[in-house]
């Protein structure tokens, strides 16, 4: 198959809205915690983060959705972002359920709608790396109770199909640009994964535990 040829692109946005699962955040029952599973749950330093990224990813996605010209990309696209909305729908959900205390997320939408969606596709890309990893962890460790991380199993899923989506969409429209183009969206690429890489660096170094020295 042809990367950018029409049967790419009726196979990619085909396989993404067909693969669609409706459930509702709000209809989730969160179980009830044992008191050591609740402190191990709060003390984890990735909520406030968590919930600022997926608010933030939501609109991304949802504003570049709204910009997209093809019916077929348009469509797949506005499922991603309304996906993405449920993600920051859950965590909140999570949060206020179990008193986790964290700022109201205030996302901002970018000026340039592509970019903010490459960015938001390399970031989901290099999560996964960890995210998939810590959820098998969790899962298979019973770190956690099975009752509350079965409920992310969707999110898992999701983030799986968006990635996959991500990097064929990628493909198609470096397909389709120009000869003339075809560097400048490549470095635009490059730019978009380098940027999400510092900021994963960033946010590791926030979230690692401070050292005190004595003398």
């Amino acid at each position: 198959m042809k990367p950018g040829s029409p049967e790419h692109k009726r196979l990619l946005c085909g396989f993404f809205t067909d693969s669609f699962v409706d459930f509702k955040p709000e209809s989730i029952r969160f179980p009830d915690l044992a008191p050591s599973d609740l402190e191990r749950l709060k003390a984890l330093p990735v909520w406030e983060e968590a919930v600022k990224t997926e608010a933030s990813t939501a609109l991304l996605v949802q504003t570049f959705g709204r910009k997209v010209r093809d019916a077929d990309f348009r469509e797949a696209i506005a499922m991603n972002g309304f996906e993405e909305g449920r993600h920051a729908a859950l965590l909140a959900g999570l949060t206020k359920r179990y008193g986790i205390e964290i700022p109201e997320a205030d996302p901002k939408p970018d000026d340039d709608p592509e970019w903010g969606f490459l960015r938001v596709g390399y970031g989901e890309c290099f999560d996964s790396f960890f995210g998939f990893g810590l959820f098998a962890l969790a899962r298979d460790s019973g770190f956690f109770s099975r009752d509350l991380v079965s409920i992310f199993e969707p999110v898992m899923q999701e983030e799986a199909r968006h990635i996959i989506f991500h990097a064929n969409w990628v493909a198609y429209t470096r397909s389709e640009q120009p000869l003339l183009n075809r560097g400048a969206f490549a470095f635009k690429q490059a730019l978009a994964a380098g940027v999400q890489t510092y900021s994963r660096i960033k946010t590791a170094l926030r979230s690692a535990p401070t050292r005190r020295t004595s003398r």
